[in-house]
Protein backbone atom coordinates (compact mmCIF):
# COMPACT_ATOMS: atom_id res chain seq x y z
CA UNK A 1 0.00 0.00 0.00
CA UNK A 2 2.64 2.70 0.74
CA UNK A 3 3.97 2.18 -2.58
CA UNK A 4 0.97 3.49 -4.35
CA UNK A 5 0.65 6.06 -1.64
CA UNK A 6 4.21 7.20 -2.72
CA UNK A 7 3.47 7.01 -6.34
CA UNK A 8 -0.53 8.66 -6.07
CA UNK A 9 1.13 11.29 -4.00
CA UNK A 10 4.17 12.52 -6.51
CA UNK A 11 0.97 12.53 -9.68
CA UNK A 12 -0.90 14.63 -6.90
CA UNK A 13 2.11 17.05 -6.69
CA UNK A 14 2.71 17.17 -10.19
CA UNK A 15 -0.27 18.37 -11.21
CA UNK A 16 -0.21 21.36 -9.06
CA UNK A 17 -0.77 24.80 -10.88
CA UNK A 18 -1.07 27.67 -7.77
CA UNK A 19 -0.54 26.15 -4.81
CA UNK A 20 0.27 23.46 -2.63
CA UNK A 21 -0.68 23.11 1.09
CA UNK A 22 0.94 20.38 3.22
CA UNK A 23 0.63 19.48 7.24
CA UNK A 24 2.62 16.68 8.07
CA UNK A 25 4.99 15.24 10.96
CA UNK A 26 8.59 15.81 11.27
CA UNK A 27 8.82 12.12 10.25
CA UNK A 28 6.40 12.66 7.51
CA UNK A 29 8.73 15.98 6.07
CA UNK A 30 11.74 13.56 6.23
CA UNK A 31 9.31 11.13 4.10
CA UNK A 32 8.22 13.70 1.86
CA UNK A 33 11.57 15.15 1.71
CA UNK A 34 13.22 11.65 0.27
CA UNK A 35 10.63 10.44 -2.27
CA UNK A 36 9.24 14.24 -3.35
CA UNK A 37 11.39 16.86 -2.69
CA UNK A 38 12.25 17.46 -7.04
CA UNK A 39 8.71 17.27 -7.48
CA UNK A 40 8.04 19.43 -4.98
CA UNK A 41 11.19 21.40 -6.54
CA UNK A 42 9.70 21.39 -10.07
CA UNK A 43 6.52 22.75 -8.97
CA UNK A 44 7.90 25.63 -7.25
CA UNK A 45 9.99 26.54 -10.82
CA UNK A 46 6.76 26.12 -12.37
CA UNK A 47 5.51 28.92 -10.15
CA UNK A 48 3.49 27.31 -7.63
CA UNK A 49 3.41 28.31 -4.49
CA UNK A 50 4.54 25.61 -1.49
CA UNK A 51 3.28 26.07 2.35
CA UNK A 52 4.10 23.73 4.42
CA UNK A 53 3.30 22.98 8.17
CA UNK A 54 5.21 20.41 10.50
CA UNK A 55 3.46 19.99 13.70
CA UNK A 56 4.18 17.27 16.70
CA UNK A 57 8.08 18.70 17.45
CA UNK A 58 10.53 20.00 15.29
CA UNK A 59 12.38 18.38 12.29
CA UNK A 60 16.01 18.78 12.14
CA UNK A 61 17.65 22.09 10.72
CA UNK A 62 19.14 20.63 7.24
CA UNK A 63 15.40 19.47 6.94
CA UNK A 64 14.66 22.64 7.16
CA UNK A 65 17.02 24.83 5.45
CA UNK A 66 16.42 22.63 2.31
CA UNK A 67 12.54 22.99 1.99
CA UNK A 68 12.65 26.47 2.83
CA UNK A 69 14.84 26.61 -0.87
CA UNK A 70 11.13 25.89 -2.73
CA UNK A 71 8.44 26.33 0.63
CA UNK A 72 7.31 28.79 3.33
CA UNK A 73 7.91 26.57 6.19
CA UNK A 74 6.19 26.95 9.86
CA UNK A 75 6.17 25.05 13.07
CA UNK A 76 2.79 24.44 15.16
CA UNK A 77 3.42 24.49 18.34
CA UNK A 78 2.06 21.21 19.87
CA UNK A 79 0.62 22.99 23.31
CA UNK A 80 -1.39 25.03 21.45
CA UNK A 81 -1.54 23.28 17.81
CA UNK A 82 -1.90 19.72 18.91
CA UNK A 83 -2.34 18.71 15.37
CA UNK A 84 -0.26 15.65 14.37
CA UNK A 85 -1.86 14.50 11.07
CA UNK A 86 -0.87 14.92 7.49
CA UNK A 87 -2.91 15.86 5.08
CA UNK A 88 -2.18 18.04 1.30
CA UNK A 89 -4.39 20.75 -0.80
CA UNK A 90 -3.25 21.28 -4.37
CA UNK A 91 -4.93 24.19 -5.96
CA UNK A 92 -8.22 23.84 -3.90
CA UNK A 93 -9.70 20.64 -5.69
CA UNK A 94 -8.02 18.05 -4.79
CA UNK A 95 -6.46 16.55 -1.44
CA UNK A 96 -4.61 13.85 0.39
CA UNK A 97 -5.72 13.07 3.58
CA UNK A 98 -3.45 9.96 5.44
CA UNK A 99 -5.39 8.11 7.53
CA UNK A 100 -3.04 6.08 9.97
CA UNK A 101 -0.88 7.38 12.20
CA UNK A 102 2.76 5.89 10.89
CA UNK A 103 4.33 5.81 14.45
CA UNK A 104 1.30 3.53 15.61
CA UNK A 105 0.87 1.31 12.20
CA UNK A 106 3.88 -0.65 10.12
CA UNK A 107 4.67 1.37 6.97
CA UNK A 108 3.32 -1.39 5.05
CA UNK A 109 -0.13 -0.40 6.47
CA UNK A 110 -0.27 3.14 5.87
CA UNK A 111 -3.42 4.62 4.67
CA UNK A 112 -4.18 7.62 2.71
CA UNK A 113 -7.78 9.19 1.69
CA UNK A 114 -7.22 11.20 -1.86
CA UNK A 115 -10.54 12.97 -3.21
CA UNK A 116 -11.06 15.79 -6.24
CA UNK A 117 -13.61 17.39 -4.00
CA UNK A 118 -13.51 20.55 -4.21
CA UNK A 119 -15.80 21.14 -1.28
CA UNK A 120 -13.41 19.72 1.12
CA UNK A 121 -10.54 20.89 -0.04
CA UNK A 122 -11.96 24.75 -0.16
CA UNK A 123 -14.29 24.35 2.30
CA UNK A 124 -13.39 21.89 5.16
CA UNK A 125 -9.39 21.37 5.13
CA UNK A 126 -8.77 24.43 3.54
CA UNK A 127 -9.95 26.79 6.03
CA UNK A 128 -7.82 24.14 8.93
CA UNK A 129 -5.27 24.51 7.02
CA UNK A 130 -5.34 28.66 6.58
CA UNK A 131 -6.19 28.33 10.52
CA UNK A 132 -3.25 26.56 11.84
CA UNK A 133 -1.05 28.07 9.68
CA UNK A 134 -1.83 31.67 11.50
CA UNK A 135 -1.19 30.21 14.56
CA UNK A 136 1.71 28.49 13.56
CA UNK A 137 5.54 30.36 13.76
CA UNK A 138 7.33 31.48 10.95
CA UNK A 139 10.74 30.32 10.62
Amino acid sequence: MKGRIIQNFSFFLRNAVKKINIITTPEGLKDIFSKHFDVLREAKERGVQIKILTSGGRPPRNLLKSFSSIAEIRIADPKTLPIKGRFAIVDGKELVFALTNPQSVHFSQDLAFWSRSEHVAREVLGPLFDLAWSNSKKL
